[in-house]
């Protein structure tokens, strides 16, 4: 089941985080606390039998028209099977909601299931974003039109 987080979902979260992107510049605690309690936007968790299997975070700034899917990551085990499509399948519905007419996600250049997996979801390459994950590794910018 999909919902939008509640502190009560940080230390899960956190820990996702860590295990999704360890060697990247991972949410801390404190952010993700703002995330959840105050930012401009959706921290979304799918949660099964009380076990956290994904979270995305959804963003906008007042007045913008652009949102951005700012955070996706599904724990190892549940990949392929339809959690990161139902993650962004709510992401849009919220960005929809907003009146949005777009969402942009920034993704690994080298990272091809991802890729594919927002491709297969419409979103489209925007730009390339030389060195954007450091050590030479380039990521892409994508975009998906909501209109």
């Amino acid at each position: 089941m999909i919902a939008r987080a509640t502190l009560r979902d940080l230390d899960a979260i956190v820990l996702l985080e860590r295990e999704g992107f360890p060697d990247k510049l991972a949410y801390n605690r404190r952010q993700f606390r703002h995330l959840i309690s105050r930012a401009r936007g959706a921290v979304l968790v799918d949660k099964a039998a009380g076990a956290l299997r994904g979270v995305a975070v959804v963003l906008w700034r007042r007045d913008a028209s652009v949102g951005r899917i700012h955070d996706l990551v599904v724990r190892a085990q549940h990949r392929r099977a339809g959690v990161g499509r139902g993650l962004l399948q709510v992401a849009e519905r919220h960005a929809r909601r907003r009146g949005l007419r777009a969402l942009s996600i920034e993704v690994a250049e080298a990272n091809t299931p991802a890729r594919k997996l927002y491709e297969s979801f419409g979103f489209r390459p925007y730009k390339r974003l030389p060195d954007y994950y450091g050590d030479g590794e380039h990521g892409l910018r994508l975009r998906k039109p909501l209109e």
